[in-house]
């Protein structure tokens, strides 16, 4: 066991030092997720300026912006309940539910819609794929509500009155019993479903586009990487959540709350942010239109396309259909910002001719 420093006069019974070391072990854990969150919206914010606010907003992306900001503000709220001493137990009676109304039930819910938003547009906006998802995430944050909302929670006991181990977090009522773990059940189902929805669909697009070219290729390859990669992560740190609370000490059973929310929104902001980035191109620091060492003519500029634009394809209109007269061919995520969808004009591969800005404004 990790030696933990006990105040003078206090030796500590042994499950007393146990409990001081779980404390300890929650708050580094939180430091480190709250580390994590703010690294990661530091290392993405030059494509969140490039890709969104100079952009047309949409209803998805206003979201998107209110998630992203959200979770940071939420979890830097939390850290205050964790760390200062001026958080009393009387004073923690009041606020111990904006941890799981305030941060848990809303970091999983809005990412929800967006993941539902992801796979209602990846099956061409099938009405059973968009009710059937939205019956489980709102079925999901019910339960979490009212869950959360069952009179008799108490705020976790200090095991000493010392403010380095001070622990403001939320204990459910005795009389929920096993239910108190409902809520975390039903975010597990609906990741899975999340998950294997995705990845039947990306790998069916891979198999019936398979050898069509590189431009293909590629944005297949990103389909499952955002997809079926970010989902993997976010259901296994859920799958993680399920099982501490399952077989995890009494001290340690919440501790990956705050974690699986916020990696669950650090993944679908990347998600959301790498297809803009396709859309859109990398986010460039010095957007100057001139530099002392380019001394290229402007004629030649003229002459000259875009490497963006080279590689980008030309638009389809919404009415057309592909060479087979096929309109139920795959949407494309990675376009969702663009005015119709596009057609390679190297492979001649088809897009579906919806848009997903109008998947998203129906949602």
């Amino acid at each position: 066991m990790v030696n933990v420093l006990v105040p003078t006069g206090n030796y500590g019974t042994p499950a007393t030092v146990e409990n001081l070391h779980q404390i300890l072990i929650g708050k580094y854990f939180f430091l480190g997720t709250l580390t994590m969150l703010l690294y990661d919206h530091i290392l993405t914010l030059p494509a969140e300026v490039q890709t969104v606010w100079k952009k047309k907003k949409t209803y998805v992306l206003c979201l998107f912006l209110f998630v992203r900001y959200y979770a940071l503000f939420a979890v830097i709220v939390v850290a205050f309940g964790f760390f200062s001493t001026e958080m009393t137990r009387e004073r923690c009676a009041h606020w111990m539910l904006f941890l799981p109304l305030g941060v848990t039930v809303p970091l999983m819910l809005f990412p929800g819609i967006l993941m539902l938003v992801r796979v209602y547009a990846l099956y061409n906006r099938n009405k059973i794929v968009l009710f059937g998802l939205s019956t489980v995430l709102l079925a999901q944050t019910i339960a979490g509500i009212w869950q959360y909302s069952v009179s008799g929670g108490t705020p976790a006991p200090d095991p000493i009155d010392n403010y380095e181990f001070h622990f403001c977090i939320y204990l459910p009522p005795k009389k929920l019993g096993r239910t108190a773990s409902m809520y975390v059940f039903m975010e597990l189902g609906y990741d899975t479903l999340i998950f294997f929805l995705t990845l039947g669909r990306t790998s069916f697009m891979f198999w019936r586009h398979q050898g069509r070219g590189p431009s293909s290729r590629s944005l297949l390859d990103n389909l499952i990487r955002d997809g079926a990669f970010y989902f993997a992560v976010i259901f296994s740190i859920n799958l993680t959540w399920v099982v501490m609370i399952l077989y995890a000490p009494t001290g340690l059973r919440a501790i990956s709350s705050i974690p699986s929310a916020c990696i669950t929104t650090v993944m679908i902001c990347r998600i959301t942010l790498n297809l803009r980035v396709t859309v859109y191109g990398p986010p460039r620091i010095d957007e100057r239109t001139g530099n002392a060492n380019d001394n290229i003519p402007l004629s030649k500029l003229r002459s000259l396309r875009s490497p963006r634009a080279a590689n980008f394809p030309t638009p389809v209109p919404r009415r057309d259909k592909d060479q087979n007269g096929n309109r139920d061919s795959p949407v494309d995520p990675v376009y969702e910002e663009a005015r119709g969808w596009r057609r390679s004009e190297s492979v001649g591969m088809a897009r579906s001719p919806q848009s997903l800005d109008d998947v998203y404004s129906d949602v």
